[in-house]
């Protein structure tokens, strides 16, 4: 289990690591830096934990929940670590 808060702001009371994105620092933006924390998680992390979720300030999350979910048949026969595994809503854009 590990954690990591990304931000725009070096914070050491969090703590949370800067990363910088492309673009203004408005909600417009938001693919902008959730692109640039991905990059840093991948870069940073990738070998070091099974999954990642990627989450807000509003955003709530029952971690044994989610480790009882992600230990289920169906996801632990389907997670393949050389193929990845995308678990949320795809939307398509038209």
């Amino acid at each position: 289990d590990g954690a990591v808060i990304l931000s725009d702001v070096d914070d050491s009371s969090l703590p949370s690591v800067a990363v910088a994105h492309e673009g203004p620092e408005i909600y417009d933006n938001m693919w902008q830096k959730a692109r640039a924390n991905w990059r840093y998680v991948y870069s940073h992390y990738a070998d070091s934990y099974d999954y990642f979720i990627h989450g807000g300030d509003d955003y709530f999350v029952m971690v044994e929940n989610l480790k009882l979910y992600l230990r289920s048949e169906p996801l632990s026969s389907a997670n393949n670590r050389s193929v990845g595994l995308f678990l949320g809503r795809r939307f398509i854009y038209q």
